[in-house]
């Protein structure tokens, strides 16, 4: 089962997900995610916990602004509880008329 909670500008804030062991669900049992957001909106933070509180992974983003403050590169680095790191670079061009 999945249960969503939200902020007042509709934006995901907490979502936890249990399963039972014959569950055919794919996510381990009880794991608890947190999403964080800047001022404009866009995705910061999202952590995730294992039931017993441990960390299972971390995302963070940043952002570059265009000056119409829309993102033009975002930047997202991934921490698992195992060590792993990656980081990863989005680039998008927009044109106005």
């Amino acid at each position: 089962m999945t249960y969503h909670q939200y902020n007042e500008r509709g934006q995901l804030t907490v979502l936890t997900h249990t399963s039972h062991k014959d569950d055919l669900y794919s996510e381990p049992s009880n794991r608890k995610y947190f999403h964080i957001y800047d001022d404009i909106g866009n995705l910061t933070e999202r952590v995730a916990y294992d039931a017993d509180g441990s960390l299972y992974d971390k995302e963070s983003y940043t952002y570059d602004y265009d000056l119409r403050v829309n993102w033009i590169k975002e930047t997202k680095t991934w921490i698992t509880k195992a060590g792993y790191r990656s980081v990863t670079q989005f680039i998008r061009a927009i044109s106005y008329y």
